[in-house]
């Protein structure tokens, strides 16, 4: 008996157990659901960006290389929320974030920065 197996016990007969479960197989539904949106979403958006890149070669090849950079980077990104898990992909941002801290913050600011921006103009 290993002593993997007397924790498990035990925590299966803690009050609480089944209440933690039933968060996180909830939590893991809502992570996966909202992984999906985003995937598709991504996937639009990728595509519509290799049409605009499209459109620029037969202007200028600069502008669309740049096109082609940033659609190339959202179709790796989609595959990536792809093939991983909800819980791969969150440990994956937390180890970037231990690595990158001030990255971290600046993100989260812009996040918050973008989120009021939203709220603001549904307020009108």
């Amino acid at each position: 008996m290993d002593i993997r197996d007397f924790e498990d016990k035990r925590s299966s007969q803690e009050p609480g157990s089944d209440i933690n479960r039933n968060l996180r197989e909830k939590g893991n539904r809502l992570a996966s659901s909202g992984k999906d949106a985003a995937v598709q979403e991504l996937s639009r958006i990728g595509t519509a960006i290799h049409k605009a890149a499209e459109k620029l070669h037969e202007q200028d090849d600069y502008f669309a290389d740049w096109a082609d950079k940033a659609a190339d980077r959202l179709d790796s990104l989609s595959n990536y929320l792809k093939e991983k898990k909800s819980d791969d992909i969150m440990d994956d941002l937390q180890d970037f974030s231990r690595r990158n801290p001030y990255v971290t913050v600046g993100v989260m600011f812009a996040a918050g920065l973008a989120l009021s921006r939203v709220l603001k103009s549904g307020q009108r």
